[in-house]
């Protein structure tokens, strides 16, 4: 969880600083954490760090300075709440706990409420979740997560409300779709049923492996299949994220239908590098 939560961070911190820093308001506990639940993150861009002494550093070494495990960041936010500030001070044992209680957060995910759906009539329920899953993440819009956490409110309902027996190919792969960009708690709840459905063919073998290397990555676990790639913070660059048994890798994949790590990672731009 450490490089998840890592990455976390670092990612919903990067928005332009304007302002003075005496400003600012520093986030509490509560409000970093309800941060982290509803993926405030913008897109990176400038923002002001400081270490413990009040002096401005670069992001880079920032990120060298949170690599060490030694360091804690307290956020600050101007009146609109857009955190504009970051200061780097020595981790305490509150801030250990506070770590613990961001992870918690992040693993659990919002809480859904249960939405009525028609079980009799799901394709053109599911051919809109679809669309706009898809279309934030192939277009050129943000991904908006108020429509993630929409999106898995509606399949988590059909899973919990209609019968499965009657989900097609199309459908269980627009609910896998969702519930992959969800919280970890319900890929963990939902993927013993994914993989019943890929042993009758139901749902592609490969959909689950991205699953199951998702979970473990975000369990600070190597990843079996090869499917996740990270972000380096300190080279900026794109990584593979570390793989269990890296030697017979391929073959797993090979198993599985899914191509050589080699050709998948072309589409990435990026060495293998591991």
């Amino acid at each position: 969880m450490k490089n998840i939560l890592f990455i976390f961070l670092f990612a919903l911190l990067c928005i332009t600083c304007k302002e003075e820093k005496s400003k600012f308001i520093k986030l509490s506990v509560d409000e970093m954490i309800q941060y982290a639940v509803e993926r405030k993150a913008l897109e990176p861009s400038e923002v002001l760090f400081r270490n413990q002494f009040g002096n401005e550093i670069s992001f880079d070494s920032a990120g060298a300075l949170y690599q060490t495990d030694k360091y804690f960041n307290d956020l600050y936010v101007d009146e609109n709440g857009l955190v504009q500030e970051v200061v780097l001070r020595p981790k305490t044992e509150a801030d250990k706990k506070t770590l613990a209680q961001i992870n918690e957060a992040l693993n659990a995910g919002p809480k859904l409420e249960n939405i009525e759906v028609d079980c009799t009539n799901l394709s053109p329920l599911l051919e809109e979740i679809h669309a706009s899953d898809q279309g934030m993440r192939t277009g050129e819009s943000d991904i908006d997560p108020t429509i993630d956490h929409q999106n898995l409110e509606k399949v988590v309902s059909i899973l919990e409300n209609c019968d499965r027996n009657m989900l097609t190919f199309g459908h269980l792969n627009t609910i896998w779709l969702v519930v992959q960009h969800g919280a970890m708690q319900y890929q963990k709840k939902y993927i013993p049923f994914f993989k019943d459905c890929a042993a009758q063919g139901k749902l592609r073998q490969t959909s689950v492996a991205m699953m199951e290397d998702r979970i473990l990555m975000r369990e600070g676990e190597p990843q079996i299949y090869g499917t996740q790639v990270v972000k380096d913070m300190e080279t900026g660059k794109w990584k593979v994220y570390e793989i269990a048994d890296p030697e017979s890798l391929n073959e797993r994949r090979a198993a599985i239908g899914f191509e050589t790590i080699e050709d998948y990672l072309k589409s990435f731009d990026f060495e293998v590098g591991f």
